[in-house]
């Protein structure tokens, strides 16, 4: 999916506020395609509902993904949940551990497995088929779906998707301790089975405990795992939050100050100065707005905008 931006220096107040706007949208697209991806994850896994030799009911897999692998029972479990920082009530870390058994997957998706390494993302699903609904979907004349699966709201219902948390990567060693992935070392480890540690969103999780849901952390029943090429969202997100923390005085050229606001002739030193809060009340009072700049000391070439 494609989210056009509006062009710089046309339709922003400033490089916090294109930052701001560049920030929500590229949230929206990570989030559409981090959505296809579970999808089609999960749908390649085809999870129905089984019983055992005692009739109890229980999530198995028919089918296969290369980017997924469902999970024993004791494949996961959090090891610690650090004490608030001064003032905060999350905690300061989450940490958990990870077990991985490659056996099923040939040496070269194997391989791709065991290139896994620090700050990866990965997706832990909680699949119960036992509370998945069968929704009606809306049908054309032809009697084909109108929605994709991708954009159909209710494919979690469908396929008994009651969970998703991701988690990142810290480390991951084999079967006889050894780490990998470390130093250059890019071996293929030992054994079929991966441990890895890995950290947990501290916000999300004391949400769940607060909640009472924290039984979902120990019905994981899936991870998948996304490429190296769609896997950089969140150090782009947090990068971009990093710069809308910064001043921005230090870190732009004057030179930029006539891209992004071409009809103020402003002050280098002030054109960095302008809250973002203080901005958005050009669309609350439009006279408050053009006073607080000219307090600032912003000359207006054109006077009929405000």
């Amino acid at each position: 999916m494609q989210l056009a931006l509006p062009k710089l220096g046309l339709q922003f107040l400033s490089f916090n506020d294109y930052l701001t706007r560049c920030f929500t949208l590229y949230r929206l697209d990570s989030t559409y395609d981090l959505r296809s991806n579970l999808v089609d994850a999960v749908k390649r896994l085809s999870p129905t509902l089984s019983y055992d030799h005692n009739d109890e009911e229980f999530t198995s897999f028919r089918g296969w993904a290369k980017m997924a692998l469902p999970l024993g029972r004791e494949s996961f479990h959090i090891v610690r949940a650090g004490k608030p920082r001064l003032g905060e009530v999350v905690p300061s870390a989450v940490e958990a551990e990870l077990v991985l058994d490659l056996k099923s997957f040939n040496d070269n998706i194997k391989r791709e497995w065991n290139e896994l390494r620090e700050f990866d993302n990965l997706f832990l699903l909680t699949i119960d088929m036992s509370s998945a609904v069968d929704e009606d979907i809306e049908e054309d004349v032809a009697g084909t779906s109108r929605l994709n699966d991708e954009d159909d709201l209710t494919f979690g219902k469908r396929f008994g998707i009651r969970a998703v948390r991701g988690v990142e990567v810290v480390s991951m060693v084999d079967e006889a301790g050894k780490a990998m992935n470390e130093m250059g070392n890019g071996s293929d480890g030992i054994g079929s089975r991966r441990t890895l540690r890995v950290t947990l969103d501290a916000a999300q999780y004391h949400k769940d405990i607060k909640s009472g849901d924290e039984g979902v952390y120990n019905s994981f029943n899936v991870v998948v795992r996304r490429s190296g090429k769609e896997n950089n969202f969140h150090a782009v997100l947090e990068t971009m939050v990093e710069l809308m923390k910064g001043e921005f005085s230090y870190l732009l050229p004057r030179a930029s100050a006539s891209c992004l606001l071409p009809c103020f002739r402003v002050k280098p030193r002030t054109i960095f100065h302008f809250a973002l809060t203080s901005v958005c009340l050009i669309h609350e009072d439009k006279i408050y707005f053009r006073g607080y700049l000219q307090y600032k000391g912003v000359q207006f070439l054109f006077t009929d905008l405000f």
